[in-house]
C-alpha cells in the first residue's frame, strides 16, 4: 500500500505579502472566561442535533441488529453517539431534566447510558439502603429517573440501562460478615454459583424493567426508547479469579464453587487415577540459579532498576545484608513506574521453575513479581502479588510456563506508588520444583478436590481443565441472565453482558454485539482509591503515541460481523490535551466502522449542573473545549463524515484459541489476550481490523504497514504523523469536515483546498476543525454554512497544579468560570472573499462580532488573531452567481 504522508508546508514566508500580518506572530489571549451554559438549547450553527432525523418531532423506533451486523432503527442504519450519566446525576430535578435533555440533543447525542444508579456511596441512589437491604427502590429518585428518560425520549435520545454496576449487597440481603468483607464488585460474582444471589440480581432486574414509567405510559421492558440493557458491568468469574478475589471467597460460596468444579471433573474423568494420569504431577529436583548475580552486588551483570513517570530513587547494592536497597524518594505517576528486572534464558512451554527470594519494606504493603515479555507489548505470563512486611520474609513460588519465549524477563514491580525503602536479597530462579501434587484428602470420588488458587502453580493439564470449567460457569451465568430477561421479562431492548476484555468474546458474542471500555490518562491513586486529593495523571497528548494507544487496543477487541460498542471512553481531566479525545476516537471509530461510542461522563458536581467549571476527572459537560469538540466529532462518527476503510483483515480467534489464550496469558482486565502478529501492527489506523470468531475463511492477508511513524488510512482521509519526537499531528480531510490536531504552533497545513496557519500556542498544541453544516467542500460554488472550532489550553479560574509536570491539582480544581485559550490562526478558503462572511460566536453559538475577511491570491482569508475571546466561529459562503 502506498502511504500518503501528512503534508507540512512552509508557506508563510512566501504567502505574507505587503500589508498582510504574519499569522505565526499571533499570540492568542489567555485566560479567556468561557462557559457553555448547561441549559443551552439555542438554535443555529452549533445545534448539531437538528441535522438528524431522530429529533423531537419523530418518535423513537425499536433498535435492532440488521443482517450486515449493524444497529438499525426504522429500517435505517444508526450509529450511536452517547454519554454516560452516573450515580446521583441520573436523578435530576424535573426542570433540570428538561434542560439537560435539550442540551444533549443540541450536541448531537442520541443515547445515554445510565450507570452506577444503584450505588451506596452516600449520595443519591436508585436503591433505598436505609431499609437495611438493597431490595427497595428510592421512590423519589425512581420518579426523577422516569421523568428524565421521558425527556430524553422526547428529544430523540435513547436510553441504556445498567442493571448491576455498584449495587451494595448488605447483611439484610442475607450476606454473611465474611462476604461483606469483600468489595461490592467482588460480591456481584457470587451469583455465578449461588442461586440465592442470582435470585436477588434477577429480582432487581424485574423490579426495574417491569416498572411502568408514568410519563411514557410504558414499562422499560417494552419501551423502544430503552435501546440497550447491560447485565453486569465490568465483571465476570474470570476477572474476579485473576484479580485474586475468588481466593478470598467465604466458605459458603467457595463450597459451591468446589462442588461445581468436582462435578465438572467427574463428568470428564472416569476415576481418580485417570485424573492423575491426565494432570501429570511434576516433581523435579531444583537446579542452579539461572540469574547472573543472586546477591545483586554486580552492577551491569544482568539486574536493572528502572524508573518512569517522575519517580526518583537511589539504589544501593553494597548493603550489609547483601541486598539491593531501592530507596524511592519520590513516587511515580503509576505503580509500574519503579521496577527491577533481569533477562531470563529461553524457556519452553511446559517447563517448571521455582523462584525464591527474601524481602522487606519500610512502607510498601506489597509488590508484584512477574514472568513477562521483555519487549512490546510486555505481556505477563505469570503475575503474583507479594505481601511485604517491615521484617525480612522468605518467599518461594513454583510455576509452570505455558508458552515458549527466548526474550522474557523476571520483573519485580509495582513499587512506584509509594515512597520508602524496599530491600530484596537471595534471589534464585531455578529449573525444577514440585507442581500439581494433591493432598492425601483430595479424591475425585469424594468430590474433595480443591479449587485452583490464582497465585499457585499447576500443571498445564490441570490449568486447562480449570479454565474450561470457569468458561462453563461464565457461559452458564450469562445465558441464564439473558434467558431471564428475554423469556421471562420479555425485554425488547438489545441486551449485553459485560466488556469483552473481562469475559471471552465467544461468550459475549452470543448477545449479538461486543462492548469495550478504555481510558487515556486515567487518574491513578497511589495510596487510597478515589482519594480526591491524592492522585496523579499522565499529562500527555495521545497524538504523540501512535502505536499501543487506546484506539489500537479497542480495534483489537472488535469482532467481525457484529456491532462493536465502546460504552466508556475518555481522556481524563485535568489532562491539558483532553479536548482531542472525541475527535480521535470518532475519526478512527468511523474508519473501523464501529457502531456506538459513549463518553464518560456527563454529570453534576457538588456545585450543581450550572457550576460553570469542571471539578472532576470525567465532567465532559462542564469542559467547554471537550463539549465543542464533542459536537464536531459527532459529525465525523454519527454523521459518518469519515469513510469506512476500504480493506480489512481479521485475526482468526475461535473458542479453542480463546481457551488457550486464557490458560497461558489471561490476566485481570485482559482475560482473553489475542496474539496479533507483527504483520498486523498499525492496522487500526489504516484498515479495518479485529477478531474473527467463526470458522469462515480468514479475510485477505494485507501487506504490513511499512512506516510506523507516519500512517495514512487506506481512504487517505486520516493521516497520523509522529516522525518529529513529541510533535505529533493528526489530520482529518473529508468532503464535509477538515480537522488538524496536535503540535500545530507556527505551522501551516493544507487540507484539500483549505489552508490554515497557526500562531503561538500556550501548550504548542491545539485542535482545529472546520465542518460543513450545509454544503460540502468540493461544492463550495453552491454555497455553504461552516462551523469552525479551535481549542487549546483549557482550565478553571485559579486552578492550581501541584507539580511542575502538571500531573495533579489535588482538590484545587479552581472555580468558575472555566477559561480557554483563544487559538490564533488564519484560514484560506478557495472562494472569492466577496462571497464569505465570518463571525466569532458567543457561549450559546450566537453571532457576536464579525471577523475580517480579506483577499489572498484570489481566495478568501479569514483572520482570527487570538483576540476574539471564543473557541468557535461561523462562516457563511454565498452561492456563486452564474
Amino acid at each position: 500500500m502506498r502511504i500518503i504522508y501528512l503534508l507540512f508546508l512552509t508557506l508563510a514566508a512566501a504567502a505574507v505579502s505587503a500589508g498582510e500580518r504574519d499569522p505565526h506572530t499571533f499570540q492568542g489571549e489567555w485566560p479567556v472566561p468561557f462557559v457553555l451554559p448547561f441549559d443551552d438549547n439555542q438554535a443555529g450553527v452549533t445545534h448539531f442535533g437538528s441535522q438528524y432525523t431522530n429529533s423531537a418531532s419523530k418518535a423513537l423506533e425499536r433498535v435492532t441488529i440488521n443482517e450486515n451486523g449493524q444497529f438499525e432503527a426504522g429500517g435505517r442504519r444508526v450509529r450511536f453517539w452517547g454519554v454516560n450519566i452516573t450515580a446521583g446525576s441520573c436523578f435530576p430535578e424535573h426542570n433540570d431534566a428538561e434542560k439537560i435533555a435539550a442540551r444533549l440533543a443540541k450536541f448531537g447525542i442520541n443515547v445515554v447510558r445510565f450507570h452506577h444508579m444503584e450505588n451506596n456511596w452516600g449520595g443519591e441512589s436508585l436503591i433505598d439502603y436505609s431499609a437495611g437491604t438493597s431490595r427497595q427502590f428510592n421512590k423519589s429518585n425512581l420518579d426523577k429517573l422516569d421523568y428524565f428518560i421521558a425527556q430524553l425520549k422526547k428529544y430523540g435520545i435513547y436510553s441504556n440501562l445498567n442493571l448491576q454496576t455498584s449495587r451494595d449487597y448488605l447483611a439484610g440481603d442475607g450476606l454473611s460478615s465474611e462476604a461483606l468483607a469483600l468489595n461490592w464488585k467482588a460480591r456481584h460474582v457470587f451469583s455465578t454459583v449461588a442461586p440465592a444471589i442470582l435470585t436477588l440480581e434477577q429480582e432487581h432486574a424485574r423490579n426495574l424493567l417491569s416498572h411502568r414509567n408514568p410519563y411514557t405510559k410504558l414499562n422499560y421492558a417494552e419501551d423502544p426508547g430503552v435501546a440497550f440493557v447491560e447485565i453486569n458491568n465490568e465483571n465476570s468469574i474470570f476477572q474476579q479469579y485473576f484479580d485474586g478475589n475468588v481466593d478470598k471467597w467465604p466458605t459458603e460460596y467457595k463450597t459451591l464453587l468446589r462442588s461445581a468444579w468436582n462435578k465438572w471433573l467427574r463428568k470428564k474423568y472416569s476415576s481418580h487415577q485417570a485424573l492423575l494420569k491426565a494432570w501429570q504431577v511434576v516433581e523435579q529436583a531444583l537446579g542452579k540459579s539461572l540469574l547472573s548475580d543472586a546477591h545483586l552486588q554486580g552492577a551491569g551483570k544482568g539486574w536493572e532498576v528502572q524508573k518512569f513517570g517522575g519517580a526518583e530513587l537511589r539504589v544501593n547494592t553494597e548493603a550489609t545484608n547483601k541486598a539491593v536497597a531501592i530507596d524511592i524518594r519520590k513516587r511515580g505517576e503509576a505503580s509500574w513506574n519503579v521496577q527491577m528486572f533481569h533477562p531470563l534464558p529461553a524457556f519452553e512451554a511446559g517447563e517448571v521453575y521455582t523462584l525464591s527470594f527474601t524481602a522487606r519494606a519500610t512502607q510498601h504493603e506489597d509488590m508484584q513479581i512477574a514472568l513477562m515479555q521483555n519487549y512490546e507489548p510486555w505481556q505477563s505470563y505469570q503475575r503474583i502479588k507479594v505481601p511485604l512486611t517491615k521484617q525480612w520474609q522468605e518467599y518461594q513460588y513454583t510455576f509452570v510456563v505455558n508458552v515458549s519465549d527466548n526474550r522474557a524477563r523476571l520483573n519485580f514491580g509495582n513499587m512506584g506508588s509509594q515512597t520508602g525503602l524496599v530491600e530484596i536479597k537471595n534471589i534464585a530462579y531455578r529449573a525444577g520444583g514440585v507442581v500439581g501434587k494433591l493432598s492425601d484428602t483430595e479424591r475425585l470420588e469424594d468430590s474433595s478436590l480443591a479449587v485452583n488458587q490464582s497465585a499457585d502453580a499447576y500443571t498445564s493439564a490441570r490449568n486447562q481443565d480449570w479454565i474450561h470449567f470457569l468458561y462453563s460457569i461464565d457461559d452458564a451465568y450469562w445465558s441464564t441472565m439473558q434467558d431471564f430477561l428475554k423469556k421471562q421479562l420479555k425485554v425488547q431492548a438489545l441486551t449485553y453482558g459485560t466488556i469483552a476484555s473481562l469475559s471471552p468474546p465467544a461468550i459475549q458474542k452470543k448477545f449479538g454485539y461486543i462492548d469495550s471500555h478504555i481510558y487515556w490518562a486515567h487518574p491513578y491513586f497511589p495510596n487510597r482509591q478515589w482519594d480526591s486529593n491524592d492522585w496523579l495523571i499522565e499529562n500527555e497528548s495521545m497524538v504523540n503515541t501512535l502505536q499501543g494507544n487506546t484506539l489500537d487496543s479497542l480495534a483489537r477487541q472488535r469482532v467481525a460481523g457484529i456491532p462493536f460498542v465502546v460504552s466508556e471512553y475518555q481522556h481524563s481531566m485535568p489532562n491539558s490535551f483532553m479536548a482531542e479525545s472525541a475527535l480521535m476516537i470518532a475519526a478512527y471509530g468511523a474508519l473501523q466502522d464501529w457502531d456506538a461510542i459513549y463518553f464518560f461522563s456527563y454529570e453534576v458536581g457538588p456545585d450543581g449542573w450550572d457550576a460553570g467549571f469542571f471539578n472532576g476527572f470525567m465532567q465532559t459537560n462542564n469542559h467547554p473545549s471537550a463539549m465543542a469538540n464533542l459536537g464536531i466529532a459527532g459529525n465525523l462518527f454519527r454523521r459518518a463524515d469519515v469513510s469506512i476503510a476500504r480493506n480489512a483483515q481479521f485475526l482468526p480467534f475461535q473458542q479453542q484459541q480463546q481457551l488457550q489464550a486464557i490458560a497461558t496469558s489471561g490476566q485481570s482486565w485482559n482475560v482473553t489476550p489475542a496474539d496479533y502478529p507483527e504483520q498486523m501492527k498499525g492496522f487500526a489506523f489504516v484498515h479495518r481490523t479485529g477478531l474473527q470468531l467463526d470458522d469462515k475463511l480468514p479475510s485477505k492477508s494485507l501487506d504490513a504497514v511499512d512506516n510506523s511513524l507516519r500512517l495514512s488510512a487506506d481512504t487517505d482521509e486520516l493521516n497520523w504523523d509522529v516522525s518529529k519526537p513529541s510533535q505529533g499531528v493528526l489530520s482529518i480531510n473529508t468532503p464535509r469536515t477538515k480537522s488538524i490536531l496536535g503540535y500545530l504552533e507556527k505551522q501551516d497545513f493544507v487540507l484539500g483546498q483549505v489552508k490554515v496557519a497557526f500562531g503561538n500556542l500556550q501548550l504548542h498544541w491545539a485542535t482545529w476543525s472546520l465542518s460543513a453544516r450545509k454544503g460540502q467542500f468540493d461544492e463550495l460554488h453552491k454555497g455553504a454554512q461552516l462551523l469552525l472550532v479551535a481549542t487549546g489550553r483549557t482550565e478553571n479560574t485559579d486552578m492550581q497544579w501541584k507539580t511542575v509536570q502538571r500531573t495533579s491539582v489535588g482538590a484545587n480544581w479552581g472555580k468558575a468560570p472555566s477559561v480557554i485559550e483563544a487559538v490564533p490562526f488564519t484560514v484560506q478558503l478557495p472562494v472569492p472573499a466577496t462571497r464569505v462572511s465570518a463571525w466569532a460566536l458567543d457561549e450559546k453559538g450566537l453571532r457576536h462580532h464579525r471577523l475580517p475577511v480579506s483577499k489572498q491570491s484570489g481566495a478568501a482569508l479569514i483572520t482570527a488573531d487570538g483576540t476574539d475571546k471564543t473557541l468557535w466561529y461561523e462562516i457563511v459562503i454565498a452561492p456563486q452567481n452564474d
